[in-house]
């Protein structure tokens, strides 16, 4: 009987070997087999029980570890999603980070998900393109080795990051919008990637959007149009036929063909506050390109109204309301000068460079001015 039983408790520690994907889960069935082997038979101890002993600490040691730096990733993915997301002090972070560092190649070489975990905590963390670069290569090598859940946030992840970074404003956006063009080409033309961003049958509102946007900006007509129809049946019912107008109002800025624009962007309802600034936001920008300086002075109005009215609709909204009510008057008073004006080139290039700092996501074609 007992040979029996030590004949299953080392086929069940082979077939744990042959696992792949060494997660959390896997951490705790690793330890849960050594204490049993170490502890089955008290009385005829040897020093194979003893190492079985050790090795079930280090891998109950691996599991926490695995758990706590999951839990430290999303924690700062959704603190920069939400500023308001409270979240209490996070225990051992420091010790467990340290730890890694010190172990950096073998965490790297003998524990593809907890590095990877690791990774994705420096890239958020520091937001510093060297961990983005660094997770992407170590992704690409070990993807076998990571289970469906952390492909997914992998995806979710590198958008965020990218995003971020074009949100931002930074100097190098164009750098950041190739390779978020980049990505969205290899996962929504994929027949099986665009799982990773449509979770339990829905795409992000913001997502939908960003992917329209950024093929518009690429010159990727063909790519955008067929991506706002096809993916418009996964978005929540509730926005859905308002984000599929902002998305189709894009399109057809983008061609110049303002008057079809202006038809989708007037079919946006009131129901998302955001989408309500956005429509606003793009008419203006309409109606400036079309000289319609009335039609521009009554949305710039209805804007002012909308910040006014939504205060409490946080911060961040208002800020946009207001930069954008600034981004106009900028390009007002470019648009105005005359070139008989004294220091005009002074000028413009001031104007010019306020415009650019002040430059809305959205957009995608440039004035030119």
């Amino acid at each position: 009987m007992q040979d029996l039983y030590f004949s299953n408790l080392k086929e069940a520690h082979l077939l744990l070997e042959k696992t792949k994907v060494k997660d959390e889960d896997y951490y705790l069935r690793k330890y849960q087999l050594n204490i049993i082997s170490s502890t089955y038979d008290m009385n005829n101890r040897s020093i194979y029980d003893y190492k079985m002993y050790n090795e079930g600490l280090k891998n109950i040691d691996y599991h926490f570890i695995a758990l706590k730096l999951w839990s430290f990733v999303n924690i700062i993915f959704l603190k920069r999603l939400d500023n308001k997301f409270l979240v209490q002090r996070q225990y051992f972070e420091k010790v467990i980070i340290e730890f890694i560092e010190s172990k950096k190649n073998d965490f790297a070489k003998h524990h593809p998900y907890i590095y990877f975990l690791y990774l994705a905590y420096k890239m958020f963390s520091t937001f510093d393109d060297k961990y983005y670069n660094l997770l992407v290569s170590y992704f690409n090598n070990n993807r076998e080795k990571l289970k469906k859940r952390i492909i997914q946030s992998y995806y979710a992840y590198l958008n965020y990051f990218l995003r971020n970074k074009l949100n931002n404003l930074s100097k190098n956006y164009t750098t950041y919008q190739k390779k978020l063009y980049n990505l969205y080409i290899q996962t929504f033309n994929s027949r099986d990637k665009y799982k990773h961003f449509v979770i339990n049958g829905l795409i992000q509102n913001s997502l939908y959007i960003s992917v329209a946007s950024i093929y518009l900006k690429e010159g990727d007509k063909e790519n955008a149009i067929s991506f706002i129809h096809k993916y418009k049946k996964y978005l929540h019912k509730d926005l859905r036929q308002d984000l599929y107008n902002y998305s189709m109002g894009l399109y057809h800025y983008n061609n110049e063909e303002f008057e079809t624009a202006i038809v989708f962007y007037n079919k946006i309802s009131d129901k998302s506050i955001t989408l309500k600034f956005n429509r606003k936001a793009a008419l203006m920008r309409i109606y400036f390109e079309l000289g319609d300086m009335i039609s521009l002075n009554n949305e710039m109005t209805n804007m002012y109204q909308l910040s006014y009215r939504n205060k409490k609709a946080g911060k961040l909204y208002n800020s946009r309301m207001v930069t954008s009510l600034k981004y106009f008057r900028s390009l007002i008073r470019l648009k105005s000068l005359k070139s008989s004006s004294k220091n005009i080139s002074y000028e413009k290039n001031v104007l010019r460079k306020q415009i650019e700092k002040m430059r809305i996501i959205h957009y995608t074609r440039k004035l030119g001015l």
